[in-house]
């Protein structure tokens, strides 16, 4: 996967195990029209899906990655064995997504890269005024020690004079 992050290859991995997961892939998939993070040979991470996999969801893509044309909803296996029928037949590729969400993901990023941006400078700041506090607050703390010491031995001295 071109993100290499073990998060969107576990999305994959858990689809069929994972309510949320699904429901959430399920969402992006429909709404961007994409299929898989790279591309609809992703589910391939998926037990379900996997090629080697009895049953009929082996070597297939989820439902969301089917194509809807105009309010008429695909039918539930109409990803069912698309990944072996893509490599015979192009047609396939008509009624399945084939590319991934990967692209669209990064245009989302570059989009709102200012709400990015604001969101880490606004968790920043407060750290670094509490680094400047304690750093603050540690210098005090070493004044009022060394004056304590320098006010102890002068104390000592005056009473043993």
């Amino acid at each position: 996967m071109s993100l290499s992050s073990s998060e969107l290859k576990a999305s994959i991995i858990e689809y069929d195990s994972n309510a949320s997961v699904q429901k959430s892939m399920d969402r992006l998939q429909t709404a961007w029209q994409c299929c898989g993070f790279d591309s609809y040979q992703d589910y391939e991470f998926n037990n379900l899906f996997k090629c080697s996999a009895k049953g009929e969801r082996a070597c297939g893509v989820p439902p969301s990655c089917c194509i809807t044309i105009e309010g008429h909803f695909p039918k539930l296996s109409c990803g069912y064995n698309v990944r072996r029928n893509l490599t015979m037949d192009p047609q396939a590729s008509s009624y399945v997504y084939t590319e991934g969400c990967t692209p669209h993901l990064r245009s989302l990023l570059v989009l709102r890269l200012d709400i990015v941006g604001m969101v880490g400078l606004g968790s920043s700041i407060p750290q670094i005024i509490g680094f400047l506090l304690g750093y603050y607050f540690i210098r005090r703390v070493e004044e009022y020690h060394v004056w304590y010491r320098v006010g102890a031995i002068g104390s000592s001295m005056s009473t043993s004079s």
